[in-house]
């Protein structure tokens, strides 16, 4: 199943009917988070547990299949005295089998500091502080790929626009980087997905894909994806998915399509009860339990 985050609240979505039919309809989620004229946001989705949070940072675990969850215990006990933004990240740490949960607040006051806080399913199930933050904003929630979670970052100072890809092992809790391929171009957006940029100047997108971990040399440019005009100004989510036979799904806005690498194709799609998309990710249905 694909689960969507659109402007009024969650939707559902069946990837078959995605993949395969001309007109697919979205349905409403009957996630555990609402409240009036507030929506909830999708930090990660690991092993059919999905971590939701709303604008008031209020976090949950949640398995829709089984119907159970899990308040995660907020470390915002009241109004944070500096002005700042939190960023998440949720993952897996198959050493330990544990699930992770990370919190960063940094200061929007001019600030550059960083507060990293790190929650363990299987401990106490209280928060504790990690350490050596790399320097950086982080942008977006992260991606988690081989027991890490990553974060594109850009510069702390005004006016940087650098982006840096940074890592943190949830088993051994350390911070790392990864290199990243020379685009090519110097104005570009920036998504962790596999990895694609989306270029100012061009109505295209390329999909890179890592496909040795840490080595940067095998970094590959897959795809080179052109896309209609009139969605060129719509900011497109990272990939959402691709199917067993190589076609990736992307979203821009109200507008999903699917991408044939083997033509160089899109197929436009249709989705009803849906006006415009954020973001999405892959749910798949599990018996884990959140309540340990």
């Amino acid at each position: 199943m694909l689960t969507l985050l659109c402007k009024e609240n969650l939707k559902l979505c069946s990837l078959g009917s995605l993949l395969y039919e001309f007109v697919t309809e979205a349905f409403d989620f009957d996630y555990p988070i609402k409240y009036p004229f507030d929506t909830a946001w999708i930090v990660g989705s690991v092993n059919g547990l999905i971590c939701l949070k709303n604008a008031k940072e209020y976090l949950l675990l949640w398995n829709p299949s089984i119907r159970k969850l899990k308040k995660v215990t907020s470390f915002v006990a009241a109004p944070t005295p500096t002005p700042g933004r939190y960023r998440y990240g949720f993952g897996y740490d198959e050493l330990n089998d544990d699930y992770k949960l990370v919190s960063a607040f940094y200061s929007t006051n001019g600030r550059s500091d960083v507060k990293v806080n790190m929650y363990s399913l299987n401990s106490d199930h209280s928060w504790r502080r990690i350490d050596d933050f790399p320097d950086g904003v982080l942008l977006g929630s992260a991606k988690s790929v081989d027991g890490k979670l990553h974060w594109i970052t850009t510069g702390s100072c005004p006016g940087c626009n650098d982006r840096v890809i940074i890592s943190i092992d949830l088993a051994g809790e350390k911070w790392g980087k990864l290199e990243q391929p020379c685009y090519g171009v110097e104005y570009f957006l920036l998504w962790l997905g596999v990895l694609f940029c989306k270029y100012y100047e061009r109505n295209c997108i390329d999909v890179w894909v890592m496909k040795e971990y840490g080595v940067k040399e095998s970094w590959t440019r897959m795809y080179t994806i052109e896309f209609r005009p009139d969605v060129e100004n719509s900011v497109p989510s990272p990939p959402l998915c691709m199917s067993d036979k190589g076609e990736i799904v992307l979203v821009f806005g109200s507008t999903f399509m699917i991408y044939n690498p083997k033509d160089g194709l899109i197929r436009y799609l249709e989705v009803a009860n849906i006006r415009f998309c954020i973001a999405g990710i892959v749910y798949i249905e599990s018996l884990v339990c959140p309540i340990l």
